[in-house]
């Protein structure tokens, strides 16, 4: 048998009662009318929230809130809700503001560095930032709109950059991509040493090289020449067939007999080769013809050292040393010659803290101009003989660091011996 409405209600008073304490508020009848607008009637509060029928106390305890909780169950009432938080639109008299942001930003696309920029970066051996730069110059015209070029100097300036870092690899493929560039002497004679640079092959480098030097034009730059046969000359000699360089200087200095550089660069040549009779009759040219003083004292003081005579080569280095750095047009190598041979005579007669303090404060001075591999290991080297060679290394490298510079290897600044 079914129960009664009357059974029904008492179990439902039952399970409010189980639920929790009373509370003083009795329960709508549905068969009062009264009850029933009353339930419908919800009395709100004052601040927009339905009344609970709970008188609002801030020191009630946790139990009342329970209460609460409860009574607004049985009632079917909903849980309170929070206040709307305005917008920015609501709080800003200003339209254009936007309530929301954007469910994605693009990104805008990037600026190309100027080109005189880049070339600042290269000149102060930032070559790393410096081809970042230029990658980001050159973006795919399909995903970053029209395609940004630098062009032929562009292109340079990435090759030099490649080279200066030793990814040679890279940089040939660099210069496929070249158009009337590549027949600059620059990309000639990056390609007329890379046999000797990806596999250390000196024979075809000297091959490839003597043919650039055959093939030079009578109204070529007289410091491209210069560089040029002068590489012949070292990789030449590193084959043992020095007598490829010496034809072609031969052949340069019969056509400028005035030029005291090639005159001193075929006295060299001689001089490293051994045959000392003609290193001094190309020494005896180079003096009687127009040039720096500074060549002639680096002649001498080469001499000197190919004898033995330690002291007086020291001599001629240090004087060929200050003029050199008093002429603000020396070539960088003439420089380093000098400076480095005087740091190994002043070594061989027993000033060891001379050759190293002469050095350091060289690169102190400028590390931009100064801190390259071949004075590098010279003064790793000597530090090798002093107590402290192992913090003298790390003082080099952070001076590197601190400059930026970008190009020089990280065993340069090891032990020689590791």
């Amino acid at each position: 048998m079914e129960p009664k409405l009357e059974e029904v209600k008492d179990q439902e008073d039952v399970h409010g009662a189980a639920a929790g304490p009373a509370t003083g508020t009795a329960s709508p009848d549905p068969e009062d009318p009264r009850d029933e607008n009353e339930a419908e009637r919800v009395p709100e509060n004052g601040s927009g929230y339905p009344a609970t029928g709970l008188e609002e106390d801030e020191v009630a305890d946790e139990a009342t809130k329970q209460d609460e909780v409860v009574l607004r169950n049985r009632r079917g009432l909903p849980p309170p809700v929070p206040p709307k938080v305005p917008s920015l639109d609501e709080l800003s008299n200003d339209m254009d503001v936007p309530s929301e942001l954007p469910t994605s930003v693009q990104p805008e696309e990037a600026e190309s560095v100027p080109l005189s920029s880049i070339r600042e970066l290269v000149e102060q051996r930032r070559v790393n930032t410096a081809l970042k730069r230029l990658e980001e110059g050159r973006g795919p015209g399909t995903e970053h709109g029209a395609a940004r070029s630098y062009g032929a100097e562009g292109r340079l300036l990435r090759l030099r950059c490649l080279a200066s870092m030793r990814r040679y690899a890279e940089a040939a493929e660099e210069c496929k991509q070249m158009g009337d560039e590549a027949a600059c002497f620059e990309v000639k004679f990056f390609l007329a040493q890379l046999p000797w640079l990806l596999h250390a092959d000196a024979y075809q480098t000297m091959l490839q090289l003597k043919a650039l030097a055959q093939s030079w034009p009578s109204d070529g730059p007289a410091k491209d020449r210069l560089e040029l046969l002068q590489v012949l000359s070292h990789s030449s000699l590193t084959v043992g067939h020095g007598r490829m360089a010496a034809e072609e200087l031969q052949r340069a200095v019969s056509e400028r007999e005035d030029c005291r550089e090639l005159w001193s660069l075929l006295g060299r040549h001689h001089l490293s080769g051994g045959n000392l009779p003609a290193a001094d009759v190309a020494f005896a040219k180079a003096q009687t013809a127009s040039g720096q003083d500074s060549t002639v004292l680096l002649n001498s003081g080469l001499r000197a050292m190919s004898l033995g005579d330690f002291q007086a080569a020291r001599d001629a280095f240090e004087a060929a040393a200050t003029a050199l750095h008093a002429d603000k047009d020396a070539r960088l190598q003439e420089v380093l010659a000098a400076e480095n041979n005087l740091a190994v005579c002043k070594f061989y007669t027993k000033d060891l803290r001379g050759a190293c303090e002469r050095l350091k404060a060289l690169v102190l001075k400028d590390p931009v101009r100064f801190l390259v591999p071949c004075l590098l290991q010279n003064l790793a080297s000597l530090y090798e003989f002093a107590q402290d060679a192992a913090s003298q290394r790390k003082a080099l490298r952070d001076l590197a660091g601190a400059a930026q510079l970008e190009d020089l290897e990280p065993r340069l600044f090891q032990s020689p011996q590791s």
